[in-house]
């Protein structure tokens, strides 16, 4: 026990930088610091009261000095501020006897509350706080819109396909072609060959506990290089790779219970109680303050850069993650292509948008890609938006378009495979599948009319060939991009409008499998039905689109990892997000690998 240090003029404090006003000064010099970024070396100056706006009043702080920052004074109120070393004793402020011991790294509540107080709710809209987020109508997101928050509310065009000062004419003479059409996959003999892992066999694999296959599917590599020595750095306790998972495991187990208001009751003394608290304790895996500790030291890359970049601290786990899963698995012979959103309402958060058609319409959205038969996601890329730093360049495939780009970015792994990619309606850009047919990867994408239809598709022709047409008619055109590449666009007649994908690949065979049957009205106003069987196109658009949803619908339900660790610090939010995104994978491959297929409950597979 050591006396406790008293404050006065010339004694040397620190505080952590998000407690210090100005803060301008701050930011600019270090515009990436993490949460508990702190400034040591602070001269005291004096102590003093200011007038607060928020409940009025005054409040006592402290005002210093940094020789970083010479033109400047700053304070912070007292409670955030630290002695390090004391000032002439007759310049002291207040005498104190009493003692504490002393710690290299003390965690204070103000800390633990920042990163586990809860989400940070900031979007000013009704609907959100009476506690509904889906569904948003046109007013919502116009409200949103004013707000300055990027949306997508799906009637937006392709960047590729808004039509430039003067469009070309529409072919009026289109050719159609309902047989004899040839498939480039099965013109090379490509298989539809199954998921796998590159580095074990199958049996490997189906010997493999949960821990294993969460450790293969999850960067470990990332956590031994990065995550723990940058931590570590914090911490008074060095800290290894198996308490880590032992951390993690305990908020994996937190997540398996709802209403449980106050995280200490999983570390409380009391014995547990069916009516109220936690109903397990923790204490025999990690005590309370070892956890808390971990929680606020975690820190999330070792990189530094001399410009402001809000995505600095969720880099590298996503390339260590993304390159992790291509290293070690290897995806279906169809993959599906869609959006994932990482819930969050901190609309000050990078890339924070609203997604309207989404579950959880708020927070950051990913690109994702998903295996078609087993729903193994196995590549992310957050949306970055205007927030991008302009430090960084534009991105690989840039040139090509925006959209064109990322389905390039997103299908690297499988260049030269012949795999095919089933897209969302949002990566209907002709030019997009042509260059990915071009790298070796056949993919098919919805044509959906977004104020105009897509370049290359003459969608008014289309539906007036099909005007007179019967319920479950198909058909074929050839169409071409504006540099002349071919394509094809298959169609399907439906009871109201007429369905469009336009493909590299793929013939109107029918699909093997149950009929499908529809019930409509006839032009007399007659209920009428049909049954027939899907081409293949359509059928397998619908048989696969959802490979996505279903994943990100485990992710989120019945209780979400992500909602269990509330927090405030964005990167914890980011860092949860694979940590789930992982836990469904595992779940994924034990049910595909060594159940036959039977996925086991999410919360049985946590337990």
């Amino acid at each position: 026990m050591t006396p406790r240090l008293s404050f006065g003029v010339g004694g040397v404090v620190s505080c952590m930088s998000r407690f210090i006003h100005p803060s301008k000064p701050i930011r600019e010099k270090y515009p990436n610091r993490p949460k508990a970024h702190k400034l040591e070396d602070l001269i005291l100056i004096a102590e003093s009261e200011i007038s607060i706006r928020r409940g009025g009043g005054l409040a006592k702080v402290y005002n210093f000095s940094h020789l970083n920052f010479p033109d400047v004074i700053f304070y912070a109120a007292k409670r955030f501020v630290h002695m390090t070393l004391e000032g002439p004793a007759e310049d002291f402020f207040v005498v104190v006897e009493a003692t504490v011991p002393q710690v290299r790294r003390q965690v204070n509540q103000t800390e633990i509350d920042s990163r586990i107080g809860g989400v940070d709710t900031t979007i000013d809209l009704p609907n959100l706080n009476s506690g509904r987020t889906s569904n948003l109508t046109a007013g919502d997101m116009a409200d949103l819109r004013r707000q300055g928050i990027a949306t997508d509310d799906d009637n937006d065009p392709a960047p590729e396909n808004i039509p430039g000062p003067a469009p070309a004419p529409p072919n009026d003479q289109l050719t159609w072609k309902s047989d004899g059409i040839i498939c480039p996959r099965r013109a090379n003999n490509l298989q539809n060959s199954g998921a796998c892992f590159k580095h074990f066999t199958r049996d490997e694999v189906m010997k493999m506990t949960k821990l294993e296959l969460f450790l293969v599917l999850f960067p470990v590599e990332y956590l031994s290089t990065v995550l723990i020595p940058e931590t570590n750095k914090e911490l008074d306790q060095p800290m290894d790779i198996g308490e880590f998972i032992r951390w993690l495991g305990c908020w994996f187990y937190m997540a398996c219970w709802v209403g449980i208001s106050r995280r200490r009751d999983w570390w409380s003394t009391s014995d547990p109680s069916i009516f109220q608290g936690a109903p397990f304790r923790l204490n025999n895996y990690m005590s309370r303050n070892r956890f808390d500790q971990i929680l606020v030291c975690l820190r999330y890359t070792n990189q530094e850069v001399n410009y402001h970049d809000g995505f600095l601290h969720m880099r590298q786990i996503q390339e260590a993650w993304n390159k992790n899963m291509a290293d070690e698995f290897n995806p279906s012979w169809i993959n599906v292509l869609d959006e994932s959103m990482m819930e969050w309402f901190n609309k000050y958060a990078p890339g924070f948008m609203c997604v309207g058609r989404k579950p959880h319409p708020f927070g950051n959205e990913r690109h994702t890609i998903c295996c078609g038969v087993t729903s193994i996601l196995w590549r992310a890329q957050i949306v970055e938006g205007k927030d991008r730093p302009p430090q960084l360049g534009p991105k690989e495939g840039a040139e090509l378009g925006a959209t064109v780009g990322l389905m390039l970015r997103m299908c690297q792994p499988i260049f030269g495979t012949g795999k095919a990619v089933v897209l969302d309606s949002g990566f209907c850009v002709a030019k997009g599948i042509v260059a990915l047919e071009a790298k070796g990867v056949f993919a098919g994408a919805l044509i959906k009319k977004r104020r105009y239809w897509p370049k290359g598709v003459p969608g008014d022709l289309i539906d007036e060939h099909f005007e007179n047409m019967e319920v479950g008619d198909v058909d074929m055109v050839m169409a071409a991009t504006e540099e002349g590449k071919p394509f094809k666009i298959f169609c399907f007649k439906e009871p109201d409008y007429v369905m469009k994908i336009m493909a590299s690949w793929m013939t109107l065979d029918e699909l093997e499998g149950a009929n499908t049957k529809r019930v409509y009205k006839g032009a007399n106003g007659q209920t009428m039905s049909t049954t027939f069987k899907y081409r293949q196109p359509f059928g397998l658009h619908f048989r696969y689109r959802h490979q996505v949803d279903d994943h990100n619908n485990r992710r989120h339900a019945p209780i979400s990892l992500e909602r269990t660790w509330a927090t405030k610090f964005w990167p914890d939010r980011n860092f949860a997000w694979y940590l789930a995104a992982t836990e469904v994978n595992a779940a994924l491959v034990m049910g595909h690998f060594q159940n036959g297929g039977v996925l086991q409950p999410s919360l049985d597979f946590r337990r």
